[in-house]
Parts: structure tokens; C-alpha cells; sequence
């Protein structure tokens, strides 16, 4: 199952802050926001959860652009190697599927 496609937004009323997901043909989804009693530190985390498929699109682009280059005889170099490795495992983690 594939996550709700974006862009999602930040939105604010009295009770707090949600992300606003666009989805289901118009009808809008929302996702409250309430991991910290810091509302600098809450607004931080809503910011970073609405960047999610964003982030996600760039992941795979930057994973597939990596996994097109053609090395030398030495290969890339090992930082790299596992910076490709760790974007790997972060893609498969909000994927579920690790």
C-alpha cells in the first residue's frame, strides 16, 4: 500500500497544528500534531511530517540517478557507498518495509 500522495501542508487552529493531506478525489484528510508540549518543537515536527512525500520523490530520484552512474574500475567512493545505503534503508523504513 503506497502512502497518500502529496503535497501535504501545515495548518493551525485553536486546538493545535495538522497536517492537511489533498486526497480521496478533493476530500481533505487530517493528521494532528501533538508529540510535544513545545509548540516550536511541535511546529518543527509538523513542518518535517508534511515534507514527507517531498522527500520521499527526492529519495527515489537521487537513489535511481546513483544507481545509474557507471564507476571506474575503483568504484565510488565508500562514503558514498554508504550514504546510498543509509538512503536505502530510511526509503524502506517509511515504506514499512523493513
Amino acid at each position: 500500500m503506497s502512502a497518500t500522495p502529496g503535497p501535504w501542508q501545515v495548518v493551525a487552529d485553536d486546538d493545535g497544528l495538522y497536517i492537511l493531506m489533498e486526497a480521496n478525489a478533493g476530500k481533505d484528510a487530517y493528521l494532528a500534531v501533538y508529540a510535544s508540549e513545545n509548540p516550536e518543537q511541535r511546529e518543527a515536527d509538523a513542518n518535517l511530517i508534511a515534507a514527507a512525500p517531498e522527500m520521499d520523490d527526492a529519495l527515489d530520484k537521487l537513489i535511481f540517478e546513483l544507481d545509474s552512474i557507471t564507476w571506474d574500475s575503483q568504484g565510488p567512493p565508500p562514503t558514498l557507498v554508504d550514504a546510498l545505503e543509509d538512503a536505502r534503508a530510511v526509503r524502506a523504513k517509511a515504506r514499512g518495509e523493513s
